[in-house]
């Protein structure tokens, strides 16, 4: 990976920089697209997640998280813009997960009595929201570079998705379950 390219990618976590500012390289999106399913694989695996259904879940993540930003910019009529959007925001996802491992890690195995959390795991965890807040942030503002809208637009937008993503995932599990 270029250094400038990283220079780029941590100025989109600083909100300086915007997808503009990367490569259109579909090849450079389908690198981070398989870096980020390695990366849900290899946590699943160490971390003790569910490895059940793994890849059904990634194609849901790739769904959601590459299909609706298509969709949206296609029905802004910005549809060039969806392969650096996509990049950016599937990049920038994988700097995120890379950040949130560690405190993953730490915390473990969160007991079933939340009056058994410890006070580690409760700072690791305001520490995981403070991540999720920065990266709604930092999604937003890539939404607002490519949509040419206000900060707190492209910040919703990114809520909404996340959501979407959320409770798609829940009917999966549901569905699975059944």
């Amino acid at each position: 990976m270029s250094a400038n390219l990283l220079g780029t990618l941590f100025g989109l976590m600083r909100l300086r920089a915007g997808p503009q500012d990367l490569p259109h390289s579909p090849t450079l999106l389908a690198a981070a697209v398989v870096a980020s399913v390695a990366l849900d694989h290899y946590a699943a695996r160490t971390l003790g997640g569910a490895t059940d259904g793994l890849v059904t879940r990634a194609a849901l993540a790739l769904a959601v998280g590459l299909g609706l930003p298509y969709l949206i910019l296609e029905v802004a009529g910005r549809r060039a813009r969806f392969v650096q959007t996509a990049t950016a925001i599937t990049a920038t996802s994988l700097l995120f997960a890379l950040l949130v491992l560690p405190v993953i890690a730490v915390v473990g195995k969160l007991p079933e009595d939340p009056s058994e959390i410890t006070a580690g795991q409760m700072l690791f965890g305001w520490l995981s929201l403070a991540l999720l807040v920065w990266k709604l942030v930092v999604q937003g503002s890539i939404f607002r570079h490519a949509l040419e809208v206000p900060l707190r637009q492209g910040v919703m937008l990114a809520v909404a998705l996340m959501l979407v993503e959320l409770a798609a995932g829940v009917v999966l599990v549901a569905a699975s379950a059944a």
